[in-house]
């Protein structure tokens, strides 16, 4: 009977998952976020000079105040791709979908009698970290994977596993940062509107990374290096939460140019991450040895700070239902101002 001394001696290219997230990693959560509405996402932080529907919670939220009517918002992410990976002279062509809530939302316009006053609150989903690869095929490169095996008479020796073989590789990393929003815009003159935005975070990341390598040769048949296959799995599941204030105001500073500005304070994000690895090794005999390589539970917190942003909006025109009356024309002894 053979036993397992060292489980594991293999090159860290074959699993990134090694380690709880570096601080790369870390402000991957929160780097290059997708943002909300389609309009608004290709124009990207240019929209924060219009910010005219209900996305203006996320972008500027003085921009409610733009809104001719109330509105109530839905969308759908949808991300096909087609994943093309070559190893060892070997090509495999795969094609993934991922089919998720993007957002769902109300912005309610209250009647006023001067200005405009509008609330909004939805759910939004602005980053997602969707990614999938795989590869498959028969190498001859050595990647220094062996073990240590005791045989019957006590004698420890090392046994190579790593030449003529057939390897398999799949990563799936699936996931989402998501937010409660809450938030509104008000009109506090007739070139001035200020707004306030609540966002409390959510979200989850689950990488997982499983390798495969298969003796379909049989190479290795001399005892008690007999392998016939190996098996290792790593994943990495990261669970966050947090919150945050945006503050935004759009300044009209003639009848055809507007400039928006918004300030995002300081966010600290709570990440909860557990790790896990394990492998299997199979023998010729039908021997199989299983452990548990590594695992682990870390709590951080990632801290961002202030950020600021900023856009003009020329050749606009103020909306129709955001009219300022003079006193005069309330009482009818004057022009309208």
């Amino acid at each position: 009977m053979k036993t397992l001394i060292i489980n594991l001696i293999l090159l860290s290219l074959l699993s990134v998952a090694s380690l709880a997230q570096t601080p790369q990693e870390a402000v991957y959560f929160m780097y290059d976020e997708d943002g909300v509405g389609i309009r608004a996402q290709s124009m990207g932080n240019a929209y924060v000079g219009l910010a005219n529907d209900y996305s203006a919670l996320y972008w500027n939220p003085a921009g409610l105040t733009q809104l001719n009517t109330s509105e109530i918002v839905g969308s759908i992410y949808h991300l096909k791709f087609n994943n093309e990976a070559t190893f060892a002279g070997t090509t495999i062509p795969d094609a993934r979908n991922f089919t998720k809530l993007h957002s769902l939302g109300l912005a309610y316009k209250f009647p006023t009698t001067q200005g405009s006053f509008v609330l909004a609150f939805g759910y939004n989903r602005f980053k997602n970290y969707d990614e999938y690869l795989y590869f498959s095929g028969f190498s001859a490169d050595s990647i220094d994977l062996g073990f240590d095996l005791e045989d019957d008479n006590g004698n420890v020796n090392y046994y190579p596993y790593d030449r003529y073989v057939q390897r398999t590789e799949e990563i799936n990393q699936e996931g989402n940062l998501n937010a409660w929003s809450i938030g509104g815009g008000l009109q506090v003159s007739p070139n001035l509107a200020l707004g306030v935005t609540f966002d409390f975070f959510s979200g989850k990341n689950q990488y997982m990374m499983d390798f495969y390598q298969d003796d379909i040769d049989n190479n290795y048949n001399t005892y008690p290096g007999d392998y016939d296959a190996y098996e290792l799995h790593d994943k990495i599941i990261s669970d966050f939460s947090g919150w945050g204030v945006k503050v935004g105001a759009m300044l009209s500073l003639t009848d055809d140019l507007r400039a928006g500005v918004t300030v995002d304070f300081p966010r600290s994000m709570l990440v909860s991450e557990t790790y896990t690895s394990n492998d299997v090794l199979f023998f010729d005999d039908g021997y199989g040895s299983e452990a548990d390589l590594a695992d682990g539970e870390w709590e951080y917190v990632i801290k961002y700070p202030f950020k600021f942003s900023g856009g003009p909006k020329s050749h606009c025109s103020p909306p129709a239902t955001s009219t300022w009356v003079s006193p005069q024309q309330k009482s009818g002894t004057g022009p309208a101002s």
